[in-house]
């Protein structure tokens, strides 16, 4: 068995997503605490070792909710770029709408140029 520096076993759960995020949970709350008591020493260095480690943990958790956003808005986006071109295919789109899809091709071949 193999242990953490604090003396405690380590834990044998794999390392997935949601794991991975209460890890990084968790390791933020401690940071947090970690802060409040540096706060309190006369050791001004740790205070900023301290307040480094916790902006660079929040950050990848800033990152990684940025990261599921996109990967949703791409989604998205699919679903919606499908659900347009069947409804052209299908000739279930009303004209002005046909219209404007054809105005947004003709833009995009013309910015290719």
């Amino acid at each position: 068995m193999s242990y953490s520096w604090t003396g405690r076993p380590l834990s044998s759960e794999p390392d997935t997503e949601p794991t991975k995020g209460r890890k990084l949970a968790m390791t933020i709350s401690a940071l947090r605490h970690a802060q409040g008591i540096a706060n309190m020493t006369p050791f001004p260095p740790l205070k900023g070792a301290v307040g480094l480690c916790l902006t660079v943990a929040q950050s990848v958790e800033a990152m990684k909710r940025n990261e599921q956003a996109l990967v949703s808005l791409a989604e998205t986006a699919g679903r919606l770029i499908v659900g347009i071109t069947d409804a052209t295919h299908s000739g279930n789109i009303p004209e002005d709408i046909q219209r404007m899809i054809e105005d947004l091709i003709n833009l995009k071949m013309y910015k290719d140029l």
